[in-house]
């Protein structure tokens, strides 16, 4: 189990390296960094475990900032400040 646990948490960190996108690195990352927890409590490793327990609110403080600026730039460029509706009907049709 644990083996299995650690080649999982491995997997992630090698698919995290050809991630394109920031947003899918952090997810990947965030993942990684679940697995990794889950290993090193599983193996008894105490430095595995507090280096990812570490690296996970990291992770997860930095795809928030990522996906604040990404809507930021949206709501500047979106030419209907109008309201909440218009906005998720920008962002949709800036995604096509």
């Amino acid at each position: 189990m644990e083996d299995a646990l650690g080649f999982l948490a491995g997997a992630l960190v090698l698919n995290s390296f050809a991630m394109q996108s920031m947003v899918k690195l952090r997810y990947c990352a965030i993942a990684s960094n679940f697995a990794f927890i889950g290993y090193g409590l599983v193996a008894e490793l105490m430095p595995v475990f507090t280096l990812h327990a570490l690296l996970l609110p990291l992770n997860v403080v930095s795809l928030v900032r990522l996906q604040l600026a990404r809507n930021e730039e949206l709501l500047t460029r979106c030419p209907l400040r109008q309201s909440v509706r218009d906005v998720l009907l920008y962002r949709y049709q800036a995604a096509r």
